[in-house]
């Protein structure tokens, strides 16, 4: 099937930015954002081990680096457009993620609530202030003249560490996951990158595909699994699908190729649990049973908006003797606490939010068939969002500063991109009307 190349405005706004870098350069602000991005991933990658995710001041570094880069930015802005007054367009950012923030705003008012008035320490907080971190980190995005030079760059910054995990996890022969599990979310979809981008060889545009994808399974869990199916089926989407006739035989040779590779792996397995110490993750269900179990009552004894989020994050384990944290630990489902301490309106919200903002990613960025280097970043950010939903689902993503960063961060980065697009467009429009 030959490639269907739109003449639409949004195209003709892609072919302009994709080569707005001669003309725009990054500043100081823009510099101070990725440099946030880059200190999350230092502290997640934890190359020498310092284990800086535990204390308060520097698991929260990465928040205070935003901050300062998003006024630094505003004010920059401020004094720019004193000087040319029309050079935003108008902002839909509020209009586009208002569900975000009502979530946010409620889950920080309730946290803050149950620290300030109970005394409770464990809270929700970074859970609302890390998801209306989302709109700081789009409106940086949307003040930088030249945002596809900055994600071009952060792009490289995720490339770079991913592949470091992936690596390292290998040379120490830590085929469990255990010192980057819950990071399978941002790794595994870079594979997505590399399989879009137009620029690069055949040959190593597979071969680092394959890298990321497969770079996956070392992780060895049941969430890095999911992620591999998601990126898969992401890709599926977004671009391989495209090379086929869409036939029965196509259909009938996917499931004999998908069959074929499950008993491949199989017996990869079976062979690796009978002459390794590598077996298949179990989900540690013990735990989580009764975690789980905890979070579903809460949630059957105030279905409609739960403990309106003043209430204590962790739960005391006593089950069986637990060291780490005083058996105060998570629930490890994200969406189950949701659920429990906001109920179907919180639930409702959540979704809201990504058909929402996912329509306009999606009209915005991710619609067009070819593909630019802008847009294969793009669709990587996308994927990192997707994944996110299965890595919290099973994991408490949204209660580690870091993690919450990378994962609303992707969010917001490309909420400030569509915004990008549609003032160039807005702009556009007014000069042709002049």
């Amino acid at each position: 099937m030959s490639d269907y190349i739109s003449t639409s405005p949004v195209m003709e706004s892609m072919r302009t930015e994709d080569t707005s870098f001669r003309r725009h350069r990054l500043v100081l602000s823009d510099y101070l954002m990725l440099a946030a991005f880059a200190v999350a991933l230092f502290i997640e990658v934890d190359p020498f081990g310092l284990d800086f995710e535990r204390p308060a001041i520097t698991k929260h570094l990465p928040l205070f680096v935003a901050t300062g880069a998003l006024m630094l930015g505003m004010i920059g802005h401020a004094l720019r457009s004193a000087l040319n007054p029309d050079r935003l367009g108008p902002s839909s950012l509020v209009r586009v993620g208002y569900p975000l923030a009502i979530l946010g705003t409620w889950i920080f008012i309730g946290s803050t609530y149950a620290r300030l008035v109970d005394h409770i320490q464990d809270t929700f907080l970074t859970m609302g202030l890390y998801m209306l971190a989302t709109f700081g980190i789009a409106l940086s995005v949307r003040l930088c003249d030249d945002h596809a030079r900055f994600i071009a760059l952060l792009c490289r910054m995720i490339a770079a560490t991913s592949a470091f995990m992936i690596v390292r996890m290998f040379a120490i022969h830590d085929f469990n996951g255990g010192i980057y599990h819950e990071m399978e979310f941002l790794v595994i979809p870079v594979a997505v990158y590399f399989a879009l981008r137009p620029s690069g060889s055949r040959v190593g545009r597979i071969c680092k595909t394959s890298f990321f994808l497969l770079g996956g399974a070392i992780f060895l869990k049941n969430t890095a699994f999911i992620v591999m199916g998601i990126t898969t089926l992401y890709l599926w989407h977004a671009s391989w699908r495209f090379y086929f006739k869409e036939t029965l035989r196509m259909y009938r040779m996917i499931v004999v190729v998908a069959i074929g590779l499950l008993c491949a792996g199989a017996a990869a397995l079976q062979f690796s649990h009978a002459f390794t110490e590598v077996s298949m993750p179990s989900g540690n269900p013990g735990y989580r049973v009764r975690t789980y179990e905890r979070a579903i009552a809460q949630f059957e004894a105030s279905p409609a908006w739960g403990t309106l989020f003043a209430a204590r994050s962790t739960v005391r384990f006593t089950a069986f003797q637990i060291d780490e944290a005083g058996g105060q630990l998570p629930t490890h489902s994200d969406i189950l606490d949701l659920a429990a301490h906001g109920g179907i309106v919180a639930l409702g919200l959540l979704v809201w939010v990504y058909v929402r903002i996912g329509r306009e990613i999606h009209g915005t960025l991710l619609r067009e068939r070819r593909i630019t280097e802008t847009g294969a970043t793009a669709h990587m950010l996308a994927c990192i969002c997707l994944s996110g939903i299965a890595d919290y689902a099973f994991n408490p993503i949204m209660l580690q500063p870091d993690k919450a960063l990378l994962l609303w961060g992707a969010l917001g980065i490309l909420l400030g991109c569509c915004e990008h697009r549609t003032n160039s467009l807005h702009l556009d429009r007014r000069l042709s009307n002049e």
